[in-house]
């Protein structure tokens, strides 16, 4: 099966290069499919913030400030994670938390998926 959809043919969105790369200070931990599987599921003590979107989304791209702002407000919150994970290789992932489209939004309290936007 495809990804979910996102408008890749459109040209480049104003402050918003294809490349776009997270900020090399930001705050937002950036998660493997591996530590995303393991850290979610067996955290009982932590809350995730987690985006889960793929690297070539223009929306995802345009987000990343927006999340990375978001991450450094809660910087002072040492019980909430603020992570990042490309699942466009994850179909698993994506048939399994019904991901219909980048950037999904989720909040784990305490590894159980919480919210969704």
């Amino acid at each position: 099966d495809d990804p979910p959809p996102c408008n890749q043919e459109d040209p480049f969105l104003p402050g918003c290069p294809r490349d776009h790369a997270w900020n090399t200070t930001s705050r937002v931990q950036q998660l493997s499919l591996e530590e995303f599987g393991s850290l979610v599921s067996s955290s009982q003590k932590k809350h995730y913030l987690l985006d889960l979107d793929a690297h070539w989304c223009l929306h995802s791209m345009r987000f990343r400030t927006t999340f990375e702002e978001i991450a450094d407000r809660l910087v002072l919150r040492p019980d909430v994670v603020v992570a990042h994970v490309d699942v466009d290789e994850a179909k698993n992932i994506r048939e399994a938390l019904q991901i219909k489209g980048y950037p999904a939004l989720f909040l784990w309290k305490k590894g159980t998926p919480f919210y969704k936007a």
